[in-house]
């Protein structure tokens, strides 16, 4: 609907010998553009949103085939679980 951007941005530790992912999530039509932040300090395989919700669904974890799935709402930007 147009509510949310989310920008997924790769990191590097200050050592520059790991990464990590960030995700900051703009809130479009409320006033001055209100913008959350949180970090996934698993590899990220994909990220999308629900259809018709506010909703974010972040699939992470190591290349080995162990992955997660966090859900993370807009109502507070804490995972909804795992």
């Amino acid at each position: 609907d147009g509510d949310y951007l989310c920008v997924q941005v790769l990191r590097h530790s200050k050592t520059k010998r790991t990464t990590f992912t960030s995700f900051e999530i703009m809130r479009m039509r409320q006033p001055g553009v209100p913008v959350e932040s949180f970090e996934v300090r698993e590899d990220v395989i994909s990220a999308s949103w629900e259809p018709k919700g506010h909703r974010l669904a972040v699939v992470h974890g190591n290349l080995e085939g162990r992955y997660n799935v966090s859900f993370y709402t807009m109502d507070g930007i804490s995972p909804t679980g795992d």
